[in-house]
């Protein structure tokens, strides 16, 4: 049960399911999208992706990591509390029964991300940060495309927001100045398609 002082946003997602949606293959479980994994466990993301986040004593969210195919992830590896591994897609993943083993390269992982993580919600100005965060996220989860990469992470305003520190309104205001500069292009789904990595860069290292 979580803190009665958190807004309603914030409690939808700490009280999001955590049972997952089916078993596939032996050892395998899928989950939806806006659901969350079981922190208990320790897991290895096969398809999908999920944000790590906690909240403060308002209810703000505070994103801690994006992790993809590949990934470990679970609440044997933060001491945060409250934690929560919310599902961003919808996510297969297999429980690791001993996660010591690779524990080091794991907890390096971690770290990276958050430095890296941090180093963007530092910069000063908004679009800033905007465009650092989709430069990051392009250059970790991006797919080749032909016109360039495609970035398939069903990200909402919101979520964009909830990472810089931002508001859902200012997020789509800068996508669509970004779109209108040629710097993405929005598709279907949520996705993006990034023509140009350098396009992602501030325009003016000074105004960062």
């Amino acid at each position: 049960m979580i803190a009665s002082h958190l807004t309603p946003k914030k409690a939808a997602i700490a009280n999001s399911k955590v049972v997952p949606l089916r078993s596939a293959t032996a050892g395998i479980q899928v989950w939806s999208r806006n659901t969350s994994l079981p922190i208990q466990s320790t897991w290895c993301i096969q398809t999908g992706f999920v944000r790590s986040l906690t909240w403060d004593e308002a209810g703000e969210l505070i994103t801690l990591g994006i992790w993809g195919p590949g990934d470990w992830i679970g609440g044997s590896l933060s001491r945060l509390q409250p934690y929560e591994l919310q599902c961003l897609t919808p996510v297969t993943a297999t429980a690791i029964a001993d996660p010591l083993d690779n524990l080091d390269s794991t907890l390096v992982l971690q770290l990276q991300q958050v430095e890296e993580l941090l180093s963007i919600i530092r910069l000063r100005r908004v679009p800033s940060r905007l465009l650092r965060l989709l430069h990051w996220l392009t250059l970790r989860f991006g797919l080749q495309a032909e016109h360039g990469w495609m970035l398939d992470l069903h990200l909402t305003h919101q979520v964009l927001a909830d990472i810089i520190g931002s508001t859902r309104v200012t997020i789509t205001k800068l996508i669509n100045q970004f779109e209108a500069e040629g710097r993405l292009i929005r598709l279907s789904g949520q996705r993006l398609l990034v023509p140009d990595l350098t396009q992602l860069l501030p325009i003016d290292p000074v105004e960062i």
